[in-house]
């Protein structure tokens, strides 16, 4: 070593200059060949297959998921995140919340923790609450869990010889959450239930509260995909009383305003 370091100060400036421009150089390659095999193996490491879960065919809102349901699809690892399930166990069991096309992953934050609870279909920020019913005022038990209706409350309004029926539509477009104990979607056509539970906010709950024992609710089965709202007026039950009274009041005078002649009955004057 001490050899080297005499004979490097021997040498001539232009050659020290180019011999330590030499090792600089392979200092810079051999750092730069480094930091690129890195960085390549973390681009093969990203682009590693993994498998995660996928749905094998169309499933709807509110079903367990089973194994002849989903299937495994291999993507990138880099574009694999904390929401993909890569085993069926993390799924078994569990229900699905929103609607799955075959082919979508599906990911743990569209599914419920637990499929047994009605809790686990009830929408963030919304409550369930349960309205009875009848074959009559369910639409002969043909409303079924994720339908969408329309409640409406006919109450019997006045004392007496003043008291009068009247209906009117207190709440539009609500989720159907379960029938009955049932709220999977799939109970069979015709099978009876004695009520409905409803998702609403916490004042659409208040309302049927009170409604319940104001009068009897039915329910306005809506067609699928219908969720456009009729502007109705939201009013308490006296001014909707007072509003069928001047209806009423209208039609009475109406009916008893005289005809007004129009001279076609008239006899002509020669």
């Amino acid at each position: 070593m001490k050899k080297l370091l005499e004979g490097f100060r021997s040498m001539k400036i232009e050659s020290r200059l180019l011999l330590l421009a030499l090792a600089c150089g392979l200092i810079a390659a051999a750092l730069a060949y480094i930091f690129i095999s890195s960085k390549e193996n973390e681009v093969l490491k990203s682009m590693e297959p993994v498998r995660v879960l996928v749905a094998q065919k169309f499933i709807t809102p509110r079903t367990q998921l089973k194994e002849d349901m989903v299937s495994f699809e291999e993507i990138p690892r880099k574009f694999v995140t904390s929401a993909n399930i890569t085993g069926f166990d993390s799924a078994k069991g569990r229900m699905a919340l929103v609607p799955f096309v075959a082919g979508e992953q599906i990911l743990q934050n569209k599914l419920s923790a637990k499929a047994e609870e009605l809790s686990s279909a009830v929408p963030t920020g919304m409550r369930a609450i349960s309205v009875g019913c009848d074959e009559e005022s369910s639409c002969g038990f043909m409303i079924k869990a994720g339908d969408h209706v329309d409640v409406l409350l006919t109450f019997e309004n006045g004392r007496g010889q003043n008291a009068f029926m009247a209906t009117a539509m207190i709440l539009q477009c609500v989720q159907v959450l379960a029938v009955g104990t049932d709220f999977s979607g799939r109970q069979k056509e015709g099978r009876e239930y004695g009520s409905i539970a409803l998702a609403v906010t916490p004042e659409e709950a208040e309302l049927i509260t009170y409604s319940r024992q104001k009068g009897r609710i039915s329910f306005a089965l809506r067609g699928l995909g219908d969720t456009q709202q009729e502007s109705l007026k939201m009013s308490a039950f006296e001014e909707l009383v007072k509003q069928i009274k001047g209806m009423e009041k209208q039609t009475r005078e109406q009916a008893t305003k005289p005809a007004v002649s129009t001279g076609a009955d008239e006899p002509k004057m020669r």
